[in-house]
């Protein structure tokens, strides 16, 4: 077992050294992830000064109702379970990246552990009637503020968009972050509010993820690194076990739990020769 782990070390210490000299002569700007939260705070304020909280909701559910199968598939790809999932091909990737990740999503789960007892707000299907809107997947009634679904997706792609140089990959991952938002509007779960709050609190929580892992980097070292790998290897198998509400999204996270650990094997396989 150790002459495994020490075949297995051997193909990540390079990778680990590489993200490390990446940090160091390349630190990222990640301020303009501040400013959009807090753009997306005063837009926030500004819908509960002039409006409600439950304003735009009945709009653009029906706006956006159908197909069901896509809104699924979609609102899924905010589950935490499968993004943390997804985060194992940035571990190998760009590993300062992974490590960023998973301390933002601490941060983001302050930030929706902190705020969803205090708010307290009734989600949808506990003011309205089922048919007075469109509703897709279970019908939860209470701690909507804020969206936790569009949390995940902007602490996810906020991270990435971090890491990206070019302006164009960044604009698309905020893009598919705010399509996983207005996913929780289409199954009838969320008010608009409530995504504009995830949205903020997940770029927050990505900024503060990205400048505090610049500073301790504790999760680029070998060990501590293939440690942190069961959290997105657990979550692949656990896949398997909860669809989120939503089945037919299966299709999509079944095959995506398969091939992770695939990837997982290929990609931190112990170097020829080691661990035998």
């Amino acid at each position: 077992m150790t002459a495994w782990l020490d075949g297995v070390l051997a193909r990540v210490e390079p990778r680990l050294q590489a993200a490390n000299q990446r940090m160091t002569q390349h630190p990222l700007q990640a301020n303009w992830l501040l400013l959009v939260a807090v753009a997306l705070l005063l837009v926030l304020g500004l819908w509960r000064l002039l409006g409600g909280y439950h304003d735009g909701f009945l709009f653009l559910n029906q706006l956006f109702a159908g197909p069901d199968g896509f809104w699924q598939w979609t609102t899924r790809l905010g589950d935490t379970t499968l993004v943390l999932a997804l985060s194992l091909v940035v571990a190998v990737r760009r590993p300062e990246a992974f490590w960023a990740l998973l301390v933002a999503a601490l941060f983001g789960i302050l930030y929706a552990r902190g705020l969803k007892p205090l708010v307290d707000a009734v989600r949808p299907p506990g003011v309205y009637g089922l048919d007075a809107f469109h509703l897709v997947g279970p019908g939860y009634t209470r701690d909507s503020f804020p969206s936790g679904h569009t949390l995940t997706a902007f602490t996810f792609v906020g991270v990435l968009a971090a890491f990206a140089r070019a302006r164009t990959p960044r604009v698309l991952l905020l893009l598919v972050g705010a399509l996983i938002g207005l996913s929780r509007v289409a199954v009838g779960v969320h008010w608009p509010m409530d995504v504009l709050g995830g949205a903020a609190g997940g770029l927050l929580a990505a900024w503060l993820g990205v400048r505090v892992s610049h500073r301790w980097r504790a999760g680029l070292k070998p060990r501590v690194h293939l440690g942190l790998l069961l959290l997105p290897l657990g979550s692949a198998v656990g896949l398997w076990f909860a669809d989120g509400g939503y089945p037919a999204s299966d299709w999509l996270a079944w095959p995506v739990a398969v091939l992770l650990w695939w990837y997982a094997w290929f990609a931190y396989r112990p170097l020829s020769g080691e661990g035998r």
